[in-house]
């Protein structure tokens, strides 16, 4: 039985592999957009790239797209993946659309978690992705996906090494808060205690305001998340 669905995965992921070459080879035809954009040609390579190291290999093949390329990336990367993302043979094919959608959410934390080259950027740029993806994944449609996508944008904050420490703790916490609006303990009780740790984190390490209410709400998320993490069934 699981031949056939083996087949069906494989058949899509060609199809995917695909489209992609399709935007490959019509980059010629998107020159003169881009070149009177924000955007390059260069950069849109750079993307396409990192899209065809996430289907064949993950995280390890996008970590080595990008140690090949000395670790530097694109301030405006995003910018690329939204060029990408409009081009009509992707927008007019749903299950590509959201399967392109999905590989950019996988950059996007391989780039919050790349271990090399300039981390705040890594970070702000996996940012921008993940708002590209909040665009294309609308709560009222995919409150699952949605939340998914807060709860990392929310770690995203939670992480960036520079600016303003106590602003960005303020976003993370209102990303966790918003996947907590779909993340319930009765319908996703694992999501619902791994964001539950995440939202505690942000109050700890909140540098401002009231320091004790801080650590009593993050006491108090990590007691809700240690309702569904036990000794015997997560250690």
């Amino acid at each position: 039985m699981m031949k056939p669905l083996f087949e069906q995965i494989r058949r899509f992921w060609r199809t995917l592999e695909g489209t992609l070459q399709i935007a490959q080879q019509g980059r010629e035809q998107l020159r003169g957009v881009l070149e009177t954009g924000e955007d390059s040609p260069e950069r849109t390579a750079l993307f396409e790239a990192l899209l065809q190291a996430e289907i064949n290999g993950g995280a390890e093949a996008v970590y080595q797209e990008l140690d090949q390329r000395g670790g530097r990336l694109d301030p405006q990367l995003p910018d690329a993946a939204k060029t990408f993302l409009q081009q009509d043979h992707i927008l007019g094919n749903k299950e590509i659309e959201a399967a392109v959608v999905g590989l950019i959410e996988n950059i996007a934390i391989c780039l919050q978690d790349y271990p090399r080259g300039r981390r705040e950027q890594n970070v702000a740029i996996a940012i921008l992705l993940y708002g590209l993806v909040l665009e294309a994944r609308p709560p009222e449609r995919l409150p699952d996906k949605w939340a998914q996508t807060q709860n990392n944008l929310g770690s995203a904050y939670l992480y960036l090494p520079t600016g303003d420490r106590a602003a960005h703790l303020q976003q993370a916490i209102k990303c966790y808060e918003n996947a907590l609006t779909v993340r319930k303990p009765d319908t996703a009780p694992l999501d619902w205690a791994m964001t539950q740790n995440n939202l505690g984190l942000a109050y700890l390490y909140l540098p401002t305001g009231d320091r004790a209410a801080h650590l009593q709400q993050a006491i108090k998320c990590y007691n809700k998340a240690l309702t569904v993490w036990k000794p015997d069934t997560a250690p």
